[in-house]
């Protein structure tokens, strides 16, 4: 072999090499770039508590809400607490024995939350004495299954200072307009 063959033969390998090099680059990059755009657009399900004011009274509010950019199918909706006596049921349609025995927020199961979607259950937070640990699976519109661990003080703003709100004779006609502002206010 003469000089000139060994050269051709080394610069063949270094092409070889550098197009190999090339190709796992791109590879890597690719699936970096997959992984980027699937946490960018994935659901994201965050639990919390959220207290209104009605005119007379503090509400509260557990909520369920989707911050991410995709939908998410609530898969399981786990939590170790008893929230049966939280229920509130001065609001429902059904007032009778039934209503502490039908565990609502396992009613999430299989609910389907769209992006910036919040589902919301009324309770009693005075009945809740403890940190409450929720364990949520769910599903993105592609399949991919998700699982958030979240330990929630559904009470740690119950003692804040709420508007003042004046008694008046006509409160159900003060309480609905005041509602909506809270509502607003708070954007649930």
């Amino acid at each position: 072999m003469t000089c000139r063959d060994w050269i051709e033969v080394v610069l063949a390998i270094s092409s070889f090499v550098c197009a190999l090099v090339s190709i796992i680059i791109v590879i890597v990059t690719i699936r970096q770039n997959n992984k980027m755009l699937e946490e960018s657009t994935r659901p994201i399900i965050a639990i919390y508590s959220r207290r209104m004011h009605n005119g007379n009274m503090p509400i509260g509010y557990l909520v369920v809400r989707n911050y991410g950019q995709s939908a998410a199918t609530i898969n399981k909706f786990n939590y170790d607490f008893d929230f049966s006596k939280a229920y509130k049921p001065e609001y429902a349609i059904v007032q009778n024995e039934e209503f502490y025995e039908i565990d609502w927020l396992k009613r999430f199961e299989g609910d389907v939350i769209a992006p910036g979607q919040s589902e919301i259950c009324f309770m009693d937070f005075s009945q809740v004495n403890k940190p409450v640990n929720f364990n949520v699976e769910y599903t993105s519109g592609s399949g991919k299954k998700y699982v958030e661990k979240y330990t929630v003080n559904l009470t740690a703003g119950s003692m804040l200072k709420a508007d003042y709100r004046p008694d008046d004779e006509n409160k159900a006609l003060l309480s609905i307009p005041v509602l909506m502002q809270e509502m607003l206010k708070q954007n649930l």
